[in-house]
């Protein structure tokens, strides 16, 4: 091979090939590979019976290597599927319980299998009711877990009872320094005083 025009070197570390024989590895969706055999034992170079051989053996070997590649893409399939079950379960139970006689209600139906999109009521210690509804830009798992922070974030500053002014600007803040880039949320908030029929 050293004197072939078509020979692109030796390997590293000091390997000198000397004679070379190459089959393909061909599936259905066409060649993933090759298998190569370098320095024939005993010298001399490589005949018509050992190419025939290594395609005989680059079938089986291509058919391996291909369902190992599958099983593979399966199994990251499945994580992601298991994960994505574990995202939607989480916004599922971030959506708040329907309470009797209460003035709100909502539902929240993702058109994929999680979304940025959420909601939440509940009620303040002075009888108003706290309320926000949002959505996160982009779909998908980063949107998903950008809503979940949002939301428990909402959450908890609006217990502290501040203006809808105060309580989005201290959100901002915590968000602000860890949001991936091109992320953002679009969030309204507010109070609701079931006695005054005031909505702030």
């Amino acid at each position: 091979v050293q004197a072939d025009p078509d020979f692109a070197g030796n390997l590293v570390g000091g390997f000198i090939a000397r004679s070379m024989v190459c089959a393909p590895l061909s599936t259905r969706d066409g060649p993933i590979g090759a298998m190569q055999l370098l320095n024939r034992i005993g010298g001399g170079t490589f005949d018509e019976h050992d190419a025939d051989f290594l395609r005989l053996l680059a079938g089986p070997t291509a058919l391996a290597l291909n369902n190992a590649r599958l099983v593979g893409e399966l199994l990251e399939q499945n994580r992601i599927k298991r994960e994505f079950e574990l995202a939607r379960q989480m916004q599922r139970e971030l959506q708040p319980a329907r309470q009797r006689g209460f003035p709100v209600h909502g539902v929240n139906l993702p058109a994929r299998e999680v979304s940025g999109d959420f909601y939440d009521y509940f009620e303040l210690p002075d009888g108003r009711i706290g309320f926000f509804i949002g959505d996160v830009s982009g779909k998908g798992m980063d949107a998903a877990m950008l809503m979940i922070r949002a939301h428990a974030l909402l959450r908890l500053v609006g217990q502290d009872r501040p203006s809808p002014a105060a309580w989005l600007s201290r959100v901002n803040r915590e968000l602000t320094g860890s949001v991936g880039r091109g992320l953002f949320v679009c969030v309204l908030a507010g109070t609701y005083d079931p006695c005054t029929s005031i909505l702030h």
